[in-house]
């Protein structure tokens, strides 16, 4: 996934469920792929654009990013 300075919207599951921070509220994300564990398996980061705090996600769960500008999908 690309990084973008000023962060995305995010939708997970299937359901593509808004997502927002569960420390501060906030819906913005920058992605940044992480290394789990020693063999090497991925799983998805999101850094909260409020707070910092690093919300990490593993087992394949579908994360897609949104331009704020367009807003989540109808």
């Amino acid at each position: 996934m690309a990084r973008t300075p000023k962060g995305t919207l995010v939708t997970l599951g299937p359901e593509r469920r808004p997502f927002q921070c569960t420390i501060c509220g906030e819906k913005l994300f920058q992605d940044k792929d992480i290394e789990v564990g020693r063999l090497g398996a991925s799983a998805i980061g999101l850094i909260c654009m409020g707070c910092g705090y690093l919300h990490t996600f593993t087992d394949g769960g579908k994360v897609d990013m949104w331009r704020p500008d367009f807003g989540y999908p109808g």
